[in-house]
């Protein structure tokens, strides 16, 4: 639909009132022209009194009638008339969780994840589209008996409410928007802010009256309220369920270390996963379902069926980017793209195109590049790409291009050399897992379930299927077959033309990415090692521990990995006999290097860890400043790491001594670095892709945030 200017004819039959909410007053009503059934808002006039102009209203309209998302009530149109400024949105027919609660009682904390899982998926859509809900509450959130929840009231707040201070009779930095309760502290102290930490923010406050039931910061009036936000951070009760209090807890963190939306949905989505198959295990529904009694039931959607694997469409042209002004010294713009296609019915408000990534180039002076080999590299010159989300797994390299996938659902073919974005494959759902390459393929999964092979001269789509349930391991891909884990807790061998040969159930989600040698796969569990013969389909599990999420590396009959038990273990690759073990003082998750008899594996007690292959002998060890929660990368003489501190290290493989730090300005977080041809490549919780000299350690900053595109209004 879209945005009506007064001379245009808007006709709405209002039906029934629905009340007073923080933007104007709503009501079911019937559009007269096309019989939709839509909820009319009229806006207050407190929202719309004063201004010179309605066009910023009108422009904010179109955008939010672009935005698609099952977890977002769908924009269809907003106008001006003679009685003020009015909006029409999707009629979710919902039940508002601040009337949903009081009724029935605080969520169960399956219930409460599910919540977290799809509110966090829409506000992901809505930073995608550089707009923040700016009104998250209990109110604002619609809850169906199928099981969908909806967001509402969203993207307009922050703009009417800087308006209403610039030209109205507010005061500035007055806050008419809503309960002052679930705002953070820096939109309690100006009115007319709203950025997506504070959308986070928000969610979290939602999320722990969802879990207790109770107003935070108890039943102050509205000014006692907002002086405690300014004053205090709301307690968590210790006595909530551990996963929904971690993600609450995450959720209310200052703003430098709050996590994004995109990263919130995920976790969520990874808890529900391994509360579903503990329920399954117990003998719960097997669809993993919630059961239906209760006051919040509303069953959550059976995972799809298997899809056959099919050809795709044409890769279909990157929508337009931001104007060059709204960055110094952008770089190049994006190249062609692919996407799939919608597997959603066409719903109103049109295509959702975030807006695609720009290379940010300060003004530096040229600095070539040199290989291992001292050898100058004409043209390699450090630079620096912004995706639209999180970077969380490892970039890789493969014919001149570095391949990076980011949690905006995005796969980046950038060129090795300058950062030029040469085409991007979108898909409707986050990728947490990395591309895998092999011959002229690159294999792909995502948080749908669907494994891609892609073309790596333009993207294409060749084939796909859906192997099952969230797909958060990167796929391992040999000259035999190809292997991926499932949320379903299955590790599923495939054929290189994405055929399945076997299934091997783990009984847990398997978001290990696997580890291929001598014609097995191996995979961290809950449970131990997953063992699978991709020959037969034979699967054994060794008990050795919790080893779930962390990666594997197998490699001269040894199979080494982490534990959640702080351990490095060395395992015998046929038997899964214990050949030795490392204590650390945190679980090592990223995957180990093995290069010339030496392990090299990071934990998260802050260090990475040399170790003889042989005996499990300490050789030496690197503090850094933050979790070393991804693999490490041997190259010549040298060792690549990344860590949580920001820092991207070079360490000298024979003494541990640091060669450089480069301060990348974001965690580096579950991303091994990928090193040749004179630049080390490394991705960071900011979405930031950094190439850095290999020899010097030499980088471009990551631009401040008042610079990066994602987050403007």
């Amino acid at each position: 639909m879209s945005a009506g200017r007064p001379d245009e004819d808007y006709r709405f039959d209002l039906l029934e009132p629905l009340g007073s909410g923080t933007l104007g007053e709503r009501f079911r009503a019937v559009e007269m022209a096309t019989g939709d059934e839509v909820v009319f808002t009229r806006l207050h006039r407190h929202w719309t009194r004063g201004w010179p102009s309605e066009e910023p209203f009108l422009r904010t309209v179109e955008r939010l009638c672009a935005v698609r998302s099952l977890s977002v009530a769908t924009t269809f149109a907003g106008g001006v008339d003679g009685e003020g400024w009015w909006l029409t949105t999707e009629d979710v027919r919902g039940t508002r969780l601040d009337r949903l609660i009081p009724d029935g009682g605080p969520m169960p904390e399956r219930q409460v994840l599910r919540l977290a899982h799809q509110m966090a998926a829409g506000l992901a859509v809505l930073h995608r589209h550089s707009l923040p809900h700016g009104a998250l509450e209990p109110g604002a959130v619609l809850l169906t008996e199928e099981g969908r929840v909806a967001l509402t009231e969203h993207g307009l707040l922050p703009l009417l409410a800087r308006g209403a201070a610039r030209f109205g009779n507010l005061p500035a930095g007055h806050t008419l928007r809503g309960d002052p309760a679930y705002m953070s502290p820096e939109v309690v102290s100006d009115g007319g802010r709203g950025r997506p930490w504070d959308d986070v923010y928000s969610l979290g406050l939602v999320l722990l009256y969802a879990s207790t039931g109770d107003r935070p910061y108890g039943d102050l009036d509205m000014l006692a309220t907002a002086a405690r936000v300014l004053r205090d951070v709301s307690p968590v009760e210790a006595r909530l369920p551990a996963r929904s209090r971690k993600l609450i807890n995450r959720c209310l963190r200052p703003p430098f270390y709050r996590p994004d939306a995109a990263r919130v949905a995920a976790r969520a989505g990874r808890s529900r996963g391994r509360s579903r198959l503990r329920s399954r295990r117990a003998g719960s529904d097997r669809t993993g379902r919630p059961a239906p009694p209760g006051p919040h039931a509303g069953a959550a959607p059976a995972s799809p069926p298997a899809e056959p694997a099919h050809t795709a469409q044409p890769a279909r042209a990157s929508a337009p980017g931001r104007p060059a002004a709204s960055l110094p010294a952008l770089g190049p713009g994006p190249g062609p793209a692919s996407r799939d296609p919608d597997p959603r019915p066409s719903r109103p408000g049109g295509a959702d195109s975030p807006e695609p990534p720009v290379v940010y180039r300060p003004a530096i002076g040229p600095a070539l590049t040199v290989s291992d080999d001292g050898e100058a590299v004409p043209g390699r010159r450090s630079w620096i790409f912004m995706t639209g989300g999180m970077i969380d797994a490892s970039p890789v390299l493969m014919r001149g291009l570095v391949l990076v996938t980011s949690l905006d659902g995005v796969l980046y073919a950038l060129d090795a050399a300058t950062g030029r974005l040469r085409w991007r494959y979108e898909t409707d759902d986050m990728i947490e897992s990395g591309p895998a390459p092999h011959g002229d393929v690159v294999y792909l999964g995502g948080r749908d379930g669907v494994l891609r092979a892609l073309d790596p001269a333009d993207g294409t789509l060749l084939r796909s299927r859906r192997v099952g349930d969230m797909l958060g391991s990167t796929p391992a891909v040999d000259g035999d077959s190809l292997c991926v884990g499932t949320g379903d807790g299955d590790l599923v061998v495939l054929e290189h033309d994405l055929r399945v040969r076997h299934r091997a159930a783990a009984h847990d989600i398997v978001d290990s990415s696997p580890a291929l040698a001598g014609g097995r796969a191996y995979a961290g569990t809950s449970g131990g090692v997953l063992a699978v013969d991709r020959a037969t389909g034979k699967a054994r599990v060794w008990a050795v521990g919790d080893t779930g999420g962390c990666d594997p590396a197998a490699a001269d009959g040894t199979v080494h990995i982490g534990t959640a038990a702080g351990e490095v273990l060395a395992l015998d690759a046929g038997t899964g006999r214990v050949r030795w073990s490392l204590g650390t003082g945190g679980p090592p998750v990223g995957r180990p290097a093995v290069s010339g008899g030496v392990v090299y594996a990071g934990s998260r007690d802050r260090c990475l860890y040399a170790i003889k292959a042989a005996s499990g002998r300490v050789l030496w060890r690197l503090p850094t400043g933050g979790p070393v929660t991804g693999g490490a990368t041997v190259r010549g003489d040298s060792v690549y790491l990344g860590s949580r501190d920001g820092r991207l290290y070079r360490v000298a493989r024979a003494t541990g001594s640091v060669g450089w730090r480069f301060d990348a300005g974001g965690w580096i977080n579950r991303c091994a670095p990928a090193a040749g041809d004179g630049l080390v490549y490394a991705g960071t919780a900011g979405g930031h892709l950094h190439a850095v000299d290999l020899r010097t350690g030499q980088g471009i900053a990551a631009p401040p945030p008042e610079l990066d595109v994602r987050l403007e209004l």
